[in-house]
């Protein structure tokens, strides 16, 4: 059974149309991204997700786009898909225009940032609320 997906691919600079065959799971995933790790990129206000290469940061020669609504560039292909509630892919639920318009290209030339995390301890489930707060905002 295949779901209607968009590829998104940096290196063409182009948001395409492709179908996403749900018998093969993962691995059709991956040879759509050309990647062997994916993770997904959620967003607050719709049930679509971006794929993204788990190991993208750290390839050689990589390429990046910025998604409207998020705040870091993501690395490499990815694919924008709609999930269902149990988690399921599905088709999105914007059209490939509209994600068009939301995609930024980054220029070649840009270098993957340095990965890095912050650890914070609260003393308080006020601080805590105030980070869960600014993160959500």
């Amino acid at each position: 059974m295949a779901t209607q997906v968009y590829l998104i691919d940096p290196f063409a600079k182009t948001v395409t149309e492709t179908s996403l065959d749900r018998r093969l799971g993962l691995k059709d995933i991956y040879r759509l991204m050309e990647c062997s790790t994916i993770d997904a990129v959620r967003f607050r206000d719709r049930s679509d997700v971006i794929y993204v290469d788990d190991n993208g940061l750290y390839a050689d020669d990589q390429r990046f786009f910025k998604v409207e609504g998020y705040p870091q560039p993501l690395a490499g292909k990815a694919l924008y898909v709609g999930t269902t509630e149990e988690g399921e892919d599905c088709a999105p639920t914007l059209t490939l225009e509209q994600v068009q318009y939301m995609i930024e290209f980054m220029p070649d030339s840009t270098e993957a940032p340095e990965p890095s995390f912050e650890i914070r301890t609260y003393n308080t489930d006020k601080e805590l609320k105030e980070l869960m707060k600014e993160l959500m905002s």
